[in-house]
């Protein structure tokens, strides 16, 4: 073959090449379009899947959990105005363990609270904010999203010292600071403090116990993606609006001087926080579901309304209704809290550091006493009283972890119909879901049962009663 020839094919080549190039999205080669991205991925922070509770941040004492002992409150009676996050990337799994890695973008998000409705952020009003992602293999039946969040946020924590002169008293508090996106910003960041038995001595694996890193997501219902649909929606949801507390820390800072931080967190009201407590672990509760737009029905009340005031829900009908019911706060029994303080250095020693030291040491030897006392009661020795110590703790942990939020929810104020968007075809049952008592903070207790119904694609689906 001549030079000639040669030259002429690759004056051909490089042109194709070049007309390819240029046909694509200007800047962006056609080969690089190939990789599609049609999973679309929201996150939101509402119990409801649209949006419809207001906020009901109303009274700034609801929003002090009990289990503060410093009683500032005409101190820093405030609330929270930003929640900041920071995710570092996205897994998703078949079981509740490793996963495929789908998203390795770190994204961050500063979102306003609005007590007063005043604006309604897409965190908060059911649309969700898009994160960007790749595709999931195809045709795999997927069970669980995996969040790694590397920061949670709430600003106006407020940090007191104690006065020099009069120990028991506190100076005037300080706004606290955290680094968020490489900048110093107002806030606290609660992902340290979501250890729930970080502390505890006789737990042999505590210290690999961590709630947030991974925060491990319940698809409902699964998703089974495909390139086949023009776009899958895949909605992640975490339990935020109006489910917002205030908590205290008490520790030392880096001179070892003690301090007492007011900071904002999820509310307890699945692992009540008690009195004492320095960690706060447990409490986020979240779900996702799956859905492919123009292949879902919808959900409408009919003759059947919603009976009354809470929350109308809808779940697939091989689940229990009970899974998404909390009887009752999830106290500790025997699951007593050994956190052993820690002695001040020698070189930094204060009169109210070592103050703080022996009232936290007394406090936790009769924590301990009355725990040792309970397993002397029931005739245990010591390494059966570890045993039970351990299998209550692995109880504890069980009646927690089956908590679900239901996939599909919308607030409801008075007896009413209601409806529901978006939803996947299948057999649904519908309840109604309510409290005793005040409603901030706390998680449903109670349910009746309003019909069920069966959705089918492009259709209203009517809800019957049984």
């Amino acid at each position: 073959m001549t030079n000639n020839k040669i030259n002429s094919i690759a004056k051909k080549i490089f042109t194709c090449m070049a007309i390819i190039t240029f046909m694509s999205c200007w800047d962006q080669p056609l080969l690089t379009e190939l990789k599609t991205n049609r999973l679309e991925v929201r996150i939101m922070g509402t119990y409801s899947s649209d949006g419809s509770e207001e906020w009901d941040i109303s009274d700034w004492f609801l929003i002090n959990d009990d289990s503060i002992t410093d009683n500032i409150f005409l101190m820093d009676n405030n609330y929270p105005e930003l929640f900041m996050i920071d995710l570092a990337e996205m897994r998703i799994s078949r079981r509740r363990s490793g996963g495929d890695r789908f998203s390795i973008y770190r994204q961050t998000f500063q979102i306003p609270l609005r007590a007063d409705n005043s604006t309604q952020n897409n965190f908060f009003n059911g649309t969700g904010i898009v994160l960007r992602n790749d595709d999931v293999p195809n045709d795999v039946e997927y069970h669980w999203v995996r969040l790694y969040i590397r920061k949670m946020v709430f600003d106006n924590a407020i940090r007191y010292y104690y006065d020099d002169e009069e120990l028991k008293l506190l100076r005037e508090g300080q706004k606290e600071r955290v680094t968020f996106h490489e900048r110093r910003v107002d806030g606290f960041d609660i992902n340290l403090e979501q250890l729930n038995s970080r502390y505890d001595l006789l737990k042999r694996n505590s210290i690999m116990i961590n709630r947030i890193f991974p925060l491990d997501v319940p698809i409902s219902g699964g998703l089974v993606h495909s390139n086949r649909n023009e776009k899958t929606v895949l909605e992640i949801r975490l339990n935020l609006k109006n489910y917002i507390k205030k908590y205290e820390l008490v520790a030392n800072d880096e001179d070892n001087r003690p301090y007492i931080l007011h900071y904002f967190g999820f509310a307890d009201g699945l692992r009540d926080v008690l009195s004492g407590d320095t960690v706060i672990g447990g409490n986020i509760t979240a779900v996702a579901r799956a859905y492919v737009p123009g292949k879902t029905g919808t959900i409408n009340s009919g003759s059947i309304s919603s009976g009354g005031s809470g929350y109308v829900i809808a779940i697939q009908a091989e689940e229990h209704i009970e899974d998404y019911i909390v009887e009752k706060n999830y106290r500790r029994s025997y699951v007593t809290k050994s956190e052993k303080p820690e002695l001040p250095i020698l070189q930094s020693r204060t009169t109210a550091s070592m103050m703080n030291y022996y009232l936290k040491f007394e406090i936790f030897k009769y924590q301990w006493n009355s725990f040792m006392q309970n397993m002397r009661d029931d005739d245990r020795d010591n390494d059966e009283a570890q045993l039970f110590f351990e299998n209550e703790w692995d109880n504890f942990e069980t009646a927690t972890t089956f908590y679900k939020m239901p996939p599909l929810a919308t607030r409801v104020y008075s007896d009413v119909g209601f409806s529901f968007e978006d939803v996947a075809p299948g057999e649904y049952e519908i309840y109604r879901v309510f409290w005793t008592g005040d409603e901030y903070g706390i998680l449903p207790n109670d349910f009746v049962k309003l019909g069920s119904v069966t959705v089918r694609s492009g259709e209203t689906n009517y809800v019957e009663e049984d």
